[in-house]
């Protein structure tokens, strides 16, 4: 049975900060030369954030800085679906389940009630709130739809991912790892709708994969940092994460396919080159550089932005495509199928 994923939306916040602004604040604070040298081998160029560098700078409580996140998310994430509702050609009480995904900010009820209040989603639409997946997000939410929409043909399925990552900003806090997250880390949501009806060119997913490596729940982390709001945190362990996810997906795609083209999660160079570097075929990954460059890690709206970049430019209808993204856990998830430019029996 076919499930389509329509042409993903992206929502953006207002404030466009360019690298050179974060390295002068990080400067200011008395970083390090060895960690400027980090920041500006990135990658990034811009990012966009919620709230401006001053103000994220600026002592602040936990629930404070909590409350401004969870603002951000469903501002942003009430954009994105409804952009992404325009892109399908559906209203709202035409949707039958909200998949809502989040990991920056805290609250309960949570974005998928927003989204419901905001947009006016039937009372009757099944809501599954995500929270802790990061920057897999993207990926492993189409994963599920697809999975709802094959199980249930008549089911059309509201995608929505949303984070404000740059809520954990702090340019006082010393250390590499904290300042490399500070200057990748942007704001963003993405939308998308799944059905089983083509509702213009885009992925048809055929299979889903997801892969937890054992033993790796300390390679990446968030944790309350005292007192202050959320904090990331990793060891050297997750430079080499991705690298070790791919052997598990090459197998899988032995299978499922080899890709014609890859929309690959861009939260750093390292990912990057090591999705191109563990796939057996040679893919054209300009989408996910453009993406770090002009909007930084996202986390997992981030895939979804890739994948709004590539029908820009898209693919032979029937080229085999690989949707992939990773976080967390340490967690990798995946979606393959074929380009559909048009609608086929």
């Amino acid at each position: 049975m076919a499930v389509h994923v329509s042409c993903p939306a992206v929502a953006l916040p207002e404030h466009r900060v360019p690298t050179s602004a974060v390295i002068a604040d990080l400067e200011r604070y008395g970083a390090s030369g060895a960690v400027l040298r980090i920041v500006r081998n990135l990658g990034v160029e811009h990012r966009y954030m919620s709230r401006t560098l001053a103000e994220l700078a600026e002592p602040e409580g936990a629930e404070a800085r909590n409350a401004a996140t969870v603002a951000a998310v469903n501002h942003l994430g009430a954009h994105a679906a409804a952009d992404a509702l325009h892109a399908a050609r559906l209203d709202a009480d035409e949707i039958d389940a909200v998949i809502a995904v989040h990991s920056s900010g805290v609250t309960m009820p949570g974005l998928g009630v927003h989204l419901a209040a905001t947009l006016g989603l039937r009372p009757d639409a099944l809501h599954i709130p995500v929270t802790q997946v990061g920057c897999t997000g993207g990926a492993w939410s189409l994963a599920l739809a697809a999975d709802l929409v094959a199980a249930q043909p008549d089911r059309r399925v509201l995608v929505v991912v949303a984070e404000s990552l740059t809520s954990s900003y702090r340019p006082a806090e010393p250390g590499m790892v904290p300042a490399m997250y500070r200057a990748l880390f942007g704001d963003s949501a993405a939308a998308a709708v799944v059905t089983a009806e083509w509702r213009g060119p885009g992925l048809r997913v055929e299979r889903t994969w997801s892969h937890l490596l054992p033993d790796s729940a300390r390679y990446y982390w968030m944790t309350l940092h005292d007192g202050k709001g959320q904090h990331f945190d990793s060891t050297s362990a997750a430079v080499s994460a991705v690298a070790e996810c791919m052997p598990p997906l090459v197998d899988w795609l032995k299978d499922a396919g080899l890709p014609q083209w890859v929309a690959a999660h861009p939260g750093g160079p390292k990912i990057i080159n090591s999705v191109a570097d563990g796939l057996p075929v040679p893919v054209d990954l300009r989408h996910s550089w453009n993406s770090l460059r002009e909007h930084g890690n996202t986390g997992g709206p981030a895939v979804l932005d890739v994948l709004r970049r590539i029908h820009q430019a898209p693919p032979p209808h029937g080229a085999r495509g690989l949707v992939a993204a990773f976080g967390p856990g340490f967690f990798a998830s995946a979606v393959t199928g074929t380009w559909q430019e048009h609608a086929t029996l």
